[in-house]
């Protein structure tokens, strides 16, 4: 179950819905195995401040940083939008703390219509679920040193996967994000 604030109808109107992941503030290693920025904290940072509006979701698909937890998670949940944490393996507390760090929704994964799409949101890569037609999941980064041989015997087109490192250390939003994804679907069948 997911026990998140309520919003209005009304702001399902406005809003806009904004894409992150994998943030690992505070995660130097990254800048050598992703080949990361030395300031790639900074630049998520200025992106979502320059990015999002007050009636905005931003939907976080986990590994908001590693240590400093409640210096990263403030500085985050600070940014005037409405947050909804999807964990991931390296968000390590529990879901009360990050509630009261400024989350208004904390899951392991949810579904959200959207523009004729049911998509599953998660941090990993899940098996495909009956009546959903995507996957936006992150985990990967922008490499292979986490595509587990168990997980590929069942990712297919279904999965999209969300690295920061492809957005240019910004956040995205959700309409441009599934127009990019079936872009690369209509390329990839035309290559067939």
């Amino acid at each position: 179950m997911v026990r998140g604030r309520r919003w209005s109808v009304t702001t399902f109107w406005l809003m806009r819905y904004w894409l992150i992941g994998d943030t690992h503030f505070n995660n130097r290693k990254l800048e050598e195995y992703s080949g990361r920025p030395s300031n790639f904290e900074e630049r998520i940072m200025d992106a979502c401040t320059r990015s999002f509006l007050p009636d905005d979701v931003v939907i976080h698909l986990g590994d908001i940083c590693l240590g400093k937890d409640e210096e990263w998670n403030n500085k985050f949940t600070a940014l005037p939008v409405k947050k909804i944490l999807v964990m991931g393996n390296h968000d390590r507390k529990s879901t009360a703390w990050y509630y009261s760090h400024g989350w208004d929704t904390v899951c392991y994964s949810f579904s959200l219509g959207f523009e004729g799409n049911i998509i599953l949101f998660s941090h990993q890569p899940k098996e495909h679920i009956h009546g959903h037609n995507m996957n936006i999941h992150g985990h990967w980064h922008n490499n292979d040193h986490r595509k587990d041989p168990e997980v590929m015997k069942f990712y297919t087109p279904f999965h999209k996967l969300l690295a920061i490192e492809y957005t240019n250390y910004q956040p995205i939003l959700l309409e441009t994000f599934i127009k990019n994804e079936k872009a690369k679907d209509i390329k990839t069948k035309d290559t067939d």
